[in-house]
């Protein structure tokens, strides 16, 4: 089997819980991710916080 690209052939799939909170000019993304069928990796857990601002 070929291998197109660099080789990186890690995979993973995860589910979880994500919360949206938008409060007037700024956005809060919290995130919690469990990893699983991982394959040519490890697997993990994850916690996201993304904050966005308006100019």
């Amino acid at each position: 089997m070929a291998v197109n690209g660099d080789g990186n052939r890690g995979r993973v799939d995860a589910i979880g819980p994500g919360v949206h909170y938008d409060l007037g000019k700024m956005d809060f993304d919290l995130k919690a991710l469990k990893e699983f069928d991982a394959r040519n990796r490890a697997e993990g857990a994850s916690l996201w916080l993304k904050i966005v601002t308006r100019f």
